[in-house]
């Protein structure tokens, strides 16, 4: 069988408006000691396979983009189930606009931490449909469908990106500093810079609709989600999804899909329900998960009031997570 392996290293030069962009597209690997058999094809006709369509082995491909004389477009090139994003800007697009950066998990503005999953709102930061996180030698890229999120100079991992909202991991490289500068990049464009404060953890919570708001993104002893209808029992020990713990021990890599031995957080972390402590078991990345996820296992304490809505807040550190997240208790 045959492992492939993608890498287009010169997407910002492949996506000009105008003019014709001639692109050698990364290289196709293999990891058994006979060659594979692979093909490349695009979805559109104006990504045109210049050399390379096909082959046996390690190779590559190399295409080119004739001018955009309409709206902005994407494409995509594949190789088997590998696939390559190529975004084309409109004739004058206009320029990136940053507006914002917030915890992904509960929209909270005041800080970052090192490898929390955050939010990005603006205009021209991406592309017109949503782009969700690709893997590059099993590491999840800094650079999607042309956008780039830098902290400091530095290229975060990609979760996705489109026109007005994307999202990327906070380096680690920014533990220990007071500040950070966000900028986006997309395609030739570049956006303001934003000046953030710089936690060493800045918790938050994820929910299930997505709003930082209510029922919290819980899974029972049982791996079930927790809801209204599926309360966790006391004394049962349930995974509660944030962001926003700091660094890890064994540390975690930017980009990294967490594999191997247990990476707990450096920083002590507690979680009250309902106000009442809830012993902690476990803290620390998910297995099988980007970098910058975090799962806190808890104890249900006894003699908790039957409820669909007990306040569960975490604090990690020195800094608490919002106390406008729920869990269900029996």
């Amino acid at each position: 069988r045959c492992n492939r392996q993608l890498s287009c290293r010169t997407e910002n030069t492949c996506s000009r408006a105008a003019g014709w962009a001639i692109c050698w597209c990364g290289t196709f690997k293999r990891n058994r000691r006979f060659g594979c058999n692979w093909s490349a094809s695009t979805d559109v006709n104006w990504i045109q396979i210049t050399n390379g369509s096909s082959g046996t082995g390690n190779g590559g491909i190399s295409f080119r983009l004739p001018a955009n004389t309409t709206a902005e477009r994407t494409g995509h090139i594949r190789v088997g189930a590998l696939t390559y994003t190529v975004t084309q800007l409109a004739p004058g697009a206009a320029a990136p606009v940053l507006q914002g950066v917030a915890s992904a998990a509960n929209y909270n503005s005041d800080a970052v931490s090192p490898g929390e999953i955050v939010a990005l709102f603006g205009s021209n930061i991406g592309p017109a449909s949503i782009v969700t996180l690709q893997l590059e030698s099993g590491t999840v890229t800094n650079l999607l469908a042309g956008t780039q999120v830098l902290f400091d100079g530095t290229p975060a991992p990609m979760v996705y990106t489109s026109k007005g909202q994307v999202s990327a991991v906070v380096p680690y490289s920014v533990a220990g500093k007071t500040r950070t500068s966000v900028q986006v990049k997309y395609l030739d464009g570049a956006s303001n810079s934003i000046s953030l404060e710089v936690r060493p953890s800045h918790p938050g919570i994820f929910t299930l609709d997505s709003s930082g708001v209510g029922p919290g993104a819980i899974l029972n002893q049982d791996t079930s989600v927790n809801t209204s209808g599926n309360r966790a029992e006391a004394l049962s020990v349930i995974a509660i999804y944030c962001t926003g713990g700091g660094v890890t021990n064994p540390a975690s890599t930017d980009g990294e899909v967490i594999a191997g031995a247990l990476r707990r957080l450096t920083q002590t972390a507690t979680v009250t329900i309902a106000g009442v402590n809830a012993p902690v078991k476990f803290a620390g990345a998910v297995p099988s998960s980007i970098a910058g996820l975090i799962q806190i296992n808890a104890e249900i304490p006894t003699g908790l009031v039957p409820t669909t809505g007990a306040p569960v807040i975490v604090k990690i550190g020195d800094w608490s997570s919002t106390p406008n997240v729920t869990v269900s208790i029996k």
